[in-house]
């Protein structure tokens, strides 16, 4: 509520407890994004300031506890993003310039999350998005209806667009392959943010 904050604390998942702090981000902010493998969690973008938004990318060893380092830089400056990833990509989207409308994106970057480094450009989603809830699945062992194993697809769903008013759409893309995103869906309801 103070505003931006560098705090970084962990949980023991199989340990019901309080959390303890990890370390500190390199730049303190808030409505970023991140994405990780199994080693590494590389944290994305956000708000440093008063609607300043910011194109810095850090992460941290999952195992040890630690300051974070820095990783590289987005291919854009935004905030209020979404982050998803595979075993071996992370990818980010949307989010926007500044609080104008006007200043939000429709840009999906990625990096390869073991390798430090600047993002590159993967492609656009399927409309200009800010707050989009993103995920990726975790169970490779499957496929569904779009033929990807669901640990390859990162789902993007909700969000706020250019002209306003929450949106049920939900997209796709395979993390894999650099692209556009596709439509995948609807929600059941309208969401300005999810989790």
């Amino acid at each position: 509520s103070g505003g931006p904050t560098d705090a970084m604390s962990y949980i023991t998942i199989a340990s019901s407890g309080n959390s303890v702090d990890f370390g500190n981000l390199t730049t303190a902010r808030i409505r970023g994004a991140a994405g990780n493998n199994s080693t590494r969690l590389v944290f994305c973008g956000g708000q440093v300031g008063n609607e300043v938004a910011s194109n810095v990318m850090d992460y941290i060893t999952i195992a040890s506890t630690g300051n974070a380092t820095d990783f590289g830089d987005t291919t854009e400056t935004r905030m209020n993003l979404g982050g998803a990833s595979n075993s071996t990509r992370s990818v980010f989207t949307g989010g926007a310039a500044t609080s104008s409308s006007s200043s939000r994106k429709n840009t999906i970057d990625y990096i390869t999350t073991a390798t430090t480094g600047n993002a590159t450009d993967f492609g656009d989603l399927t409309a200009v998005m800010e707050y989009t809830t993103a995920n990726s699945s975790s169970n490779p062992s499957q496929q569904n209806e779009t033929g990807f194993a669901p640990a390859a697809i990162g789902l993007f769903a909700g969000g706020e667009p250019s002209a306003g008013g929450n949106q049920s759409t939900i997209e796709y893309i395979d993390i894999a392959t650099t692209g556009n995103a596709s439509m995948f869906g609807d929600l059941t309801g309208k969401r300005y943010i999810g989790g």
